[in-house]
């Protein structure tokens, strides 16, 4: 997830160009119904295979990479369900496919059977085969027209959250006695003020990854310079969505600081019981 963020996500068209019909949940090992804890676990065990810290081979590289897009995707409550549509959509029409092939296989060989035979092929027949071909080319241009727009639908769904989210990394010094000053709950309760946030803390000491959604104050994040006794050094990977100033001026009018700040707590703490329940 740390090489994702830092990487600002590959796009959905190169995304869709480079997994086409592959099925994600068999490419990751689990279950359409599994759950994210279920997904993490599935990613963290296949992608340690993988890991350039242990491959140094270009094959491996790329398929840590591909790895770690599906973690994303599959991982993304609005990205999921898009993508669920869409394999859904072409489960659909490889089963019609199937059905309207073996029927039309069916009726193929019986006529062939009743030529050899020496029957003469029923006009009838020959004109529902006909039927049932044009039936077959309407059924697989409906199923194209609605593969199509399920396709549309996960790029708005993806290039909405690589709009709508920045991501800073940081770094602090790492103590003699190698005490963390820095963990996950401080650094949340720091950068939640900013907007809603997820904080990863990577293996190499001294270092971590927020992600936030793009607010108000959210190009404020840069500034934070954390504990007294051991300051973050900030630095920016995707940048926010700059408001302009009279966006800025209209929500600074409708409430203060104090008040914004406590709104954004409240709805971090709503989002990670709604991903706990999920």
């Amino acid at each position: 997830l740390q090489l994702w963020m830092a990487t600002g996500g590959a796009t959905i068209s190169n995304f869709i160009k480079e997994f086409g019909e592959t099925d994600l949940y068999k490419f990751l090992g689990v279950s359409t119904d599994s759950n994210v804890k279920e997904i993490t676990s599935a990613y963290r065990k296949t992608a340690l295979k993988y890991h350039p810290d242990k491959n140094s081979d270009e094959a491996s590289s790329a398929m840590f990479r591909k790895l770690t897009s599906v973690y994303s995707l599959l991982t993304d409550v609005t990205a999921r369900a898009a993508y669920d549509n869409l394999l859904m959509v072409r489960l659909a029409a490889d089963k019609r496919k199937l059905e309207f092939t073996a029927k039309r296989r069916k009726l193929v060989e019986d006529l062939e059977r009743r030529e050899r035979e020496g029957a003469v092929a029923n006009v009838g027949e020959v004109v529902a085969m006909r039927k049932m071909d044009e039936e077959i080319a309407r059924l697989r241009k409906e199923g194209e027209a609605r593969l199509k727009a399920e396709t549309e639908i996960l790029r708005t769904e993806m290039n909405r959250k690589d709009e709508g989210t920045c991501i800073l990394r940081l770094r602090w010094k790492n103590r003699e006695d190698n005490a963390c000053v820095y963990n996950k709950d401080n650094l949340t309760q720091m950068f939640s003020k900013y907007g809603d946030c997820t904080v990863v803390i990577s293996e190499k000491k001294g270092r971590a990854v927020v992600e936030l959604n793009s607010g108000p104050w959210t190009y404020q994040a840069i500034n934070e310079i954390g504990l007294a006794e051991n300051e973050l050094k900030t630095e920016w990977l995707r940048k926010p969505v700059i408001y302009n100033n009279t966006t800025l001026s209209d929500t600074l009018s409708a409430r203060d600081y104090e008040s914004l700040t406590l709104m954004k707590m409240r709805q971090a703490e709503e989002r990670k019981r709604i991903v706990e329940k999920i």
